[in-house]
């Protein structure tokens, strides 16, 4: 799907390094909280922990088992072909989840993260979906809201270790959470 000035399309295998130098910008540019206890030190040393030879190969395997029936991994990239922005959704069992979304923050409020959300709701249908999102992440929070998301109150739980995440559903037309 290309639009004025992204176009959005299936990860490719030699998209990898490109995507996580813009995943782990991102991170860095939203997580660390000193309240929270997620130090930007955390952050670069959980980042660079994708870096391995090891996590490497997974991420590669990752794409290579990605869009097909049971899940879609899209790319946000530039009119310049920089990747600027990604998307994951799965099918597992039956139960769709967001698994990630993040753009650049030189690129927020220009619409990107809304053709990503656009391209995976319309991959998935009209069902229900969850996703996870770190709890003072309100920007986030609010973005999903626009998408018809709720919070699932009692849902706080601790992810990679020290991060606070809530879960957030969006309802299909005929399920129920």
């Amino acid at each position: 799907m290309k639009t004025g000035i992204y176009t959005i399309r299936i990860i490719k295998e030699a998209d990898m390094l490109s995507v996580l130098a813009m995943q782990a910008k991102s991170w860095l540019d939203t997580y660390p909280n000193p309240e929270k206890g997620v130090s930007k030190e955390w952050v670069e040393a959980r980042t660079k922990q994708w870096m391995t030879d090891e996590n490497l190969k997974k991420r590669r395997d990752f794409i290579r088992a990605s869009n097909r029936e049971d899940s879609i991994y899209i790319v946000a990239e530039d009119k310049a072909g920089a990747i600027v922005g990604i998307g994951i959704c799965r099918n597992e069992e039956g139960k769709y989840h967001l698994g990630a979304l993040y753009v650049d923050a030189s690129h927020h409020g220009l619409g990107v993260a809304g053709l990503l959300m656009e391209k995976l709701l319309n991959w998935g249908g009209p069902v229900t979906i969850k996703l996870e999102v770190v709890s003072y992440n309100e920007r986030a929070k609010a973005f999903y809201r626009k998408y018809g998301f709720r919070e699932i109150d009692g849902s706080e739980h601790i992810s990679h270790e020290i991060l606070p995440v809530i879960t957030m559903v969006r309802e299909g037309e005929n399920d129920e959470v």
